[in-house]
């Protein structure tokens, strides 16, 4: 072989080893650049909520995550009573109209989350002072409960006053959250015991009639359970029998990294009962807890227990092991919401980085949770590809 045409060669394949490098660059360069949402656009749309926080402080790097992996946000605290109304004639409106701004610029899908919820809304709400004299500060008062008429007259007033605001950005609304307990009974709130068991009707048609054309779904945790889906259900139909249409229910889906916590039957069994009733399904605040279940220990700090170290086993990094088992269990879940992407409407993470998920001060303050795809450095974990390669080819 002669040597020019050797040399020849030897160019040859540094130049086809040179573009396969680069062709492998912009591979990983595009599937890092190309979002969860453009990923499953076919199936469902992807979301996860904005905190306050984020939204005050205008977190660039965060946002501009947000800005390419996701099609829709929720409010995660903006929109809760205490937030947005905190007293009588008192209305913080800024995290919202950031928020509303924020989406609007990227087109997305918008969530409203919540109007009805036990917790997050003022006491004074539910309860006056009442003073034994007149214009005496001093003297004894006593607390009576709010009657049925001024608390349905001032949830009237909050609804219709964030949905004028609000309703020709914010389409889809978590009217009411967490209302029945596991079992399907009612929760004992204080909506509850002045309202009584027709307060979702009330709430979703203050709603529907300050909003004919929104989505309108109620949202709660453990829906996978039999007693609480079915519930859900009865008590949502009745309210439609009285003319005022709900069109899904919010499955939470904060689930634990163990596969049967809950199972993907049971979760599975919910989705298509709740299909079948003609709900649409929404995921609405996803998460996989990688920790040791606390909630004995609710509203402790980690540091005050004896087993704290037990409690908050991955200070420093997840091992790889638990990295794993985080990655099989977000895959399989996802796996589980393709193969019913025609009852889900949209699937929603409760955050986006580890750093800011609420998992980290409940049920007990101080711990270091894991429950999210993008870590405390804004980088993308294992569990991130793993959800994405079920549907984009994997990166070589």
């Amino acid at each position: 072989m002669s040597t020019n045409r050797r040399q020849f060669m030897l160019q040859g394949a540094a130049a086809a080893a040179s573009l396969m490098s680069i062709n492998s660059f912009a591979k990983a360069q595009q599937s890092v650049q190309t979002g969860l949402a453009e990923v499953f656009r076919q199936d469902f749309q992807i979301g996860t909520a904005l905190s306050n926080k984020t939204l005050v402080e205008n977190d660039s790097a965060l946002l501009s995550i947000v800005a390419r992996e996701f099609n829709a946000i929720t409010t995660e605290n903006a929109l809760k009573w205490s937030e947005i109304h905190p007293e009588p004639g008192v209305w913080n409106f800024a995290p919202v109209d950031n928020f509303v701004e924020f989406g609007r610029a990227h087109n997305m899908q918008m969530v409203g989350h919540t109007f009805m919820w036990h917790r997050q809304t003022p006491a004074q709400l539910f309860s006056e002072t009442i003073q034994q004299v007149d214009h005496c500060n001093s003297c004894h008062s006593y607390q009576k409960a709010t009657s049925k008429k001024a608390l349905l007259s001032a949830l009237e007033t909050h609804t219709t006053t964030v949905l004028d605001r609000y309703k020709k950005d914010i389409y889809t609304w978590d009217v009411a959250n967490e209302v029945f307990e596991d079992d399907g009974q009612w929760r004992e709130s204080e909506w509850y015991k002045i309202i009584g068991s027709n307060m979702l009707e009330y709430a979703f048609r203050f709603a529907r009639e300050a909003h004919p054309k929104s989505c309108l779904i109620y949202n709660d945790y453990h829906v996978e359970k039999p007693k609480k889906y079915a519930s859900i259900i009865e008590k949502l139909d009745a309210v439609q029998k009285k003319g005022v249409k709900v069109d899904g229910v919010g499955i939470q889906c904060h689930i634990k990294v163990d596969q049967n916590s809950p199972s993907l039957k049971d979760l599975e069994t919910a989705i298509v009962a709740l299909s079948q009733s003609g709900y649409r399904v929404h995921i609405t605040e996803l998460d996989i807890d990688v920790l040791p279940n606390a909630w004995e220990h609710k509203g402790r700090h980690v540091n005050e227990l004896t087993d704290k170290n037990e409690l908050n086993p991955y200070t420093n990094a997840l091992p790889p092991s638990i990295s794993q088992q985080l990655s099989e269990r977000y895959r399989s879940v996802f796996e589980l919401f393709i193969k019913h992407r025609d009852k889900i409407d949209r699937v929603s993470f409760w955050g986006t980085t580890d750093d800011e998920s609420w998992k980290n001060g409940l049920p007990i303050a101080g711990r270091t949770s894991y429950p999210l795809l993008f870590d405390r450095k804004k980088q993308p974990k294992p569990a991130y590809f793993a959800v994405k390669n079920l549907r984009a080819a994997p990166t070589p």
